[in-house]
């Protein structure tokens, strides 16, 4: 991993690391970098998703019901 130096700021990196539970600011770094590319990842397979118009087999399809399970 190569170290690069940079000036954050501290109020939201304490700020970052509380909400994300972070023990240290390049933990808190990583893990918000993580999120904003799985964030990324996600608008871009949502794009996709909206790209392809629905037909109407798509609007017929059966709903599924799931059982109520407990979120972890």
């Amino acid at each position: 991993m190569a170290i690069t130096s940079v000036d954050v700021d501290k109020a939201k990196i304490e700020a970052a690391k509380a909400i994300l539970s972070a023990g240290s600011a390049r933990e808190t770094i990583d893990k918000s970098l993580e999120i904003v590319i799985a964030l990324h990842n996600q608008q871009k397979v949502l794009e996709e998703m909206k790209a392809v118009p629905l037909t109407q087999e798509h609007r017929a399809a059966s709903v599924v019901e799931y059982p109520d399970q407990e979120v972890v």
